[in-house]
């Protein structure tokens, strides 16, 4: 599973040292995020965030597997990866035949400023897409600034529930922001199915109310992504720490008709000692 390297003060562009000294010089910060292959593409690689002396940001993209001759559009966009968002941003094109693109950025669409410190702080993530003429078509993406991951996740067991053959694990893995990412991913699950699930009030043994909806479950791929927004919930600034607490449940139902339980695990304070916590949280994700 994954989520942003980030590797903080290298300079990614040391030829930039000896620029005229009129803001282009490079202070020496920098962030840099991973970019995932999306459903279907062997595109990978990183886009860096560099300051520079005049509050600037020299935004470079790095990708393997795109093909020579190919313009790829590339954007930040608002929201996190797995809910999606508007286009803010518009970077140059990713050259195909080399995989980068460089864009200075001081300002976002809107014309609204935006400093580097602004940048590695949004709440936003990196797309390329296929061409101008196919947008739609996602070839990489990846969490930027507030949405990028701290390493730190937790994984809990699911059971089966109802004889159902179903089982699996819930994990939470923590992001810049306090938000969570949330991933359940299930074995035994029917092709055709589309399972809710949700966080629930309360250990399995007592049951309890809905606290956190969850995107349901893909029955095809076992896996059901969530970003859970700590001041969105019904449950007051629910952070990741916060979940780590928490009094609840896991519930993942049969189907929007029929709720009945097919796997559930408890999480947070009703844990038993299942869960596995872990520092590498999000390596490898996919969207």
């Amino acid at each position: 599973m994954t989520s942003a390297l980030i590797l903080a003060g290298c300079d990614l562009n040391d030829d930039n040292d000896d620029d005229d000294d009129n803001g282009n010089d490079l202070t020496g910060n920098s962030e840099v995020y991973e970019i995932h292959p999306a459903e279907g593409s062997d595109v990978s690689g990183i886009v860096a965030f560099e300051e520079r002396t005049d509050g600037s940001t020299l935004v470079t993209i790095e990708l393997d597997g795109t093909d020579a001759g190919a313009e790829h559009p590339a954007h930040i966009h608002s929201n996190a990866a797995v809910e999606g968002g508007g286009i803010v941003l518009h970077f140059e094109h990713v050259d195909g035949s080399s995989g980068t693109s460089e864009t200075l950025v001081s300002s976002l669409e809107d014309g609204t400023a935006v400093s580097y410190d602004d940048l590695i702080s949004y709440d936003g993530h990196v797309m390329v897409h296929l061409s101008e003429n196919e947008l739609g078509t996602i070839m990489g993406r990846g969490d930027i600034g507030g949405n990028a991951f701290t390493g730190e996740s937790v994984t809990y067991e699911l059971h089966e529930a109802n004889e159902s053959g179903i089982s699996g694990e819930v994990h939470f893995e923590e992001r810049n922001n306090g938000n969570t990412l949330a991933t359940i991913e299930l074995s035994g699950t029917p092709e055709e199915g589309d399972h809710p699930a949700h966080i629930h009030d309360n250990s399995v043994e007592e049951g309890g109310g809905i606290a956190v909806p969850f995107n349901n479950v893909d029955g095809g791929t076992g896996i059901g992504r969530t970003n859970i927004r700590a001041d969105e919930t019904s449950v007051e600034d629910l952070t990741y720490t916060a979940l780590l607490d928490f009094d609840g449940h896991v519930n993942v139902h049969l189907s929007d008709d029929d709720f009945s339980v097919i796997a559930q695990g408890n999480i947070g304070a009703n844990d038993e000692g299942e869960q596995n916590n872990g520092n590498g949280g999000g390596n490898g994700i996919e969207y």
